[in-house]
């Protein structure tokens, strides 16, 4: 039986202000397979983003699991764990962009790669060619605030899929583009999900939820629908990585926060629940919020 790159199982999430609960997420089962896409809709407030933050690392369950790639159970890796799940395994484009305003386009996408250890010259022709890919045009020189919100969006998507990702998470991602531009980044999508990677697409556009193999629609943070859009792609047979060679790591970029095994996760105790964090958004209604840590200068570059 082939293992699912992403597996909620009763996976609840709820927030509190003060003695007053509310509830995000009750008691989720869902599973995306490799080389598939699933689009998660439903109304504002429904759960969606809050599904997907999950699935991030960037907010922990109440109750319940979030298990990637078959072995890393979300809820009980430690914040160095998830960074580094975030960026060897997951790949996020956020609603809201959270590109660093201080650094051009280019420099947004070559970042990560550089904290992952490639060199600056290589990071900077994978990142041109995301860029490219995503219909940016040169130069690559110019910072976000001089970049539409359409082109923020696409820079936003370059830097989470300019590697291959074993799981790719975006939260509305064409809400900025025109039509054409969106069934662009739709089709990248497409050509990851061939490549072997689970996409999860959080979207209010129904022309959006045309490109998946599986449409999720969420009502008051509970499943209410689970719908195949059309045949599923053959299962993956192989990690989407395994076409593309990465660069070898520097004996000395490895700091000693990445050498923790993921896997040693299971071993660990779960940690404290994100409720009791007062730099997580609590308001699950706010689709697209950014609760990740702020000190954790890599939790926001993914």
């Amino acid at each position: 039986m082939t293992t699912p790159t992403l597996s909620f199982r009763g996976a609840t999430k709820i927030f509190r202000h003060g003695i007053v609960e509310v509830p995000a997420l009750r008691e989720v089962d869902l599973d995306l397979m490799a080389g598939s896409i699933t689009a998660i809709m439903g109304p504002s407030g429904s759960g969606k983003s809050t599904l997907l933050h999950l699935a991030a690392g960037m907010v922990m369950p109440t109750a319940g699991q979030v298990v990637v790639a078959g072995s890393i159970d979300v809820g009980r890796c430690n914040p160095a764990q998830l960074a580094r799940l975030r960026r060897t395994e997951v790949g996020v484009v956020f609603q809201q962009y959270n590109l660093l305003p201080t650094l051009t386009a280019l420099e947004n996408v070559t970042l990560p790669l550089e904290l992952d250890g490639m060199s600056l010259r290589q990071a900077r022709g994978v990142a041109e060619e995301a860029l490219e890919r995503v219909g940016i045009e040169r130069p690559f020189d110019r910072f976000p605030d001089d970049l539409s919100g359409g082109q923020q969006q696409r820079v936003a998507i370059a830097r989470a899929v300019a590697v291959p990702r074993r799981l790719v998470l975006a939260d509305e991602p064409t809400g900025a583009l025109d039509t054409q531009t969106g069934d662009r980044i739709m089709d990248l999508f497409t050509e990851l999900a061939e490549a072997g990677a689970a996409v999860l697409v959080v979207t209010h556009e129904p022309r959006v939820a045309g490109f998946a193999d599986r449409v999720v629609t969420l009502r008051d943070g509970r499943v209410v629908s689970d719908t195949a859009n059309r045949p599923s792609r053959p299962p993956a047979a192989t990690d989407p990585r395994d076409t593309w060679t990465p660069p070898a790591r520097p004996a000395d970029a490895v700091r000693p926060a990445d050498t923790a095994s993921l896997d040693e996760a299971w071993a660990r105790p779960a940690t404290p629940d994100a409720d009791s964090d007062p730099t997580v958004a609590p308001r699950p209604a706010t689709e697209g919020s950014n609760p990740s840590d702020p000190s954790d200068p890599t939790a926001v570059i993914r």
